[in-house]
């Protein structure tokens, strides 16, 4: 890495201010306590310049989960180590282009599961006495550490959220039991749990199943080589029958450059456009 590298990190902020954009930012330390699962860790939000072409009023969250992670089974259904990335350059992009930018981090840490966690699936979802699908303990507690992080936040819009890897299952079950504008899945993982029993174990939280019905903006961004599976599944499927015509469906592209590319970022950029935001 060139110094001028290891420098853009530190410097983007200033050049951000100075470009009239208006960023702030937050770090919370989570418990030491065994039952703290899953917590809000840092934020960063970016306010749309003023010198944009455009305001737009919905708003992005772009998420991440540290220690939500697929493990080696990952790495065979196309979820890349890039996807654990920071948004640092979308963000700033986004903003540059009228979109005000909120990157969340809700970090996820394994707790040990009671017996009646096994007996229920290890499930820790309290909506599932109301009908409401049933996620695991980790899942169900990160959904929730990101729904008070977007109510302290105050968005006035519902907004549109951006994950990609292990976060997109975050991102589904969020949009399960919250409202959302849209939905933004880079490398999403596959609808079966693609772990082997030793990596299942080892993470220590079981694999999400939804029930959502894919009838919003939805779009799935498959890294080369996982179109067919991404189009398979069963948002994907949604697109392959006519819901996602007009930009109000499911629409599914391709990370030409990378689930951080520019290129993927700009194909991310015009499906907005074309869904009206």
């Amino acid at each position: 890495m060139s110094f001028r590298s290891a420098l853009r990190p530190a410097l983007r902020p200033a050049l951000a201010s100075l470009s009239g954009l208006s960023i702030y930012a937050g770090i919370r330390h989570s418990s030491s306590s065994s039952s703290q699962v899953a917590t809000c860790t840092r934020w960063l939000v970016r306010d749309a310049w003023s010198g944009a072409p455009r305001e737009c009023p919905t708003p992005l969250v772009l998420l991440r989960t540290p220690g939500l992670s697929l493990g080696s089974g990952g790495a065979s259904v196309g979820v890349s180590k890039a996807t654990e990335e920071t948004w640092y350059e979308w963000a700033d992009m986004f903003a540059t282009r009228g979109y005000t930018t909120v990157e969340v981090d809700v970090s996820v840490a394994s707790a040990p599961a009671s017996a009646a966690d096994t007996a229920n699936g290890s499930s820790d979802d309290s909506s599932t006495g109301n009908g409401a699908p049933s996620f695991p303990r980790e899942i169900a507690a990160a959904k929730s550490a990101l729904n008070d992080q977007i109510r302290l936040l105050n968005i006035p819009f519902a907004p549109i959220i951006v994950a990609s890897g292990p976060s997109c299952l975050v991102a589904q079950a969020y949009i399960s039991d919250h409202a959302a504008s849209g939905l933004v899945l880079v490398s999403p993982p596959p609808d079966a749990d693609p772990r082997t029993e030793a990596t299942t174990q080892e993470a220590g939280w079981a694999y999400p199943r939804f029930t959502y019905e894919p009838r919003f903006p939805i779009l799935l961004v498959a890294e080369p080589g996982q179109e067919e599976a991404v189009t398979a599944s069963r948002v994907g499927s949604a697109a392959e029958d006519g819901v996602g015509r007009g930009g109000k469906g499911v629409s599914i592209q391709v990370a030409t450059d990378g689930p951080r590319g520019e290129k993927t970022r700009m194909e991310v950029e015009r499906w907005m456009d074309s869904c009206g935001f």
